[in-house]
């Protein structure tokens, strides 16, 4: 998969393949799997191609929570903390991570913290996302 050669070649330092292998994944992607669209959500996430990342949470077709939780992470991620708020709300719930990221979001809204690590992990273990 070329997401993996990507995440491989930016883990290494080759930054520039690994630039490469991303733009050639843009082109080529068209309706992955669930399983497939978080694997990649989580590496754009984690390596910070945040647009490529919208784009393709823009473009999804499923309604799954963990869709949702990235795109939290993402608002957050641009401090748009209203969205964030939102989607992480919807999920507090039903799992303790996204209430966790909920109250951090509001934390960094009252500025009571500077900083937090909003870490792409999985929140939600069915047979389609994983």
């Amino acid at each position: 998969c070329l997401a993996n050669l990507a995440y491989a070649h930016y883990k290494i330092g080759n930054f520039e393949k690994s630039d490469g292998y991303f733009q050639e994944l843009e082109k080529r992607i068209d309706k992955p799997i669930l399983r497939d669209l978080i694997r990649i959500l989580t590496m754009l996430i984690e390596l910070k191609k945040y647009d490529f990342a919208r784009k393709l949470i823009d473009g999804c077709e499923y309604k799954s929570s963990q869709i949702v939780f990235f795109s939290g992470i993402l608002h957050a991620l641009k401090k748009e903390y209203s969205q964030a708020k939102a989607r992480f709300n919807m999920l507090s719930h039903d799992s303790f991570i996204a209430h966790k990221y909920y109250e951090a979001v509001c934390s960094l809204e009252k500025g009571e913290i500077k900083e937090f690590d909003f870490k792409p992990v999985i929140i939600e273990s069915t047979i389609d996302t994983l």
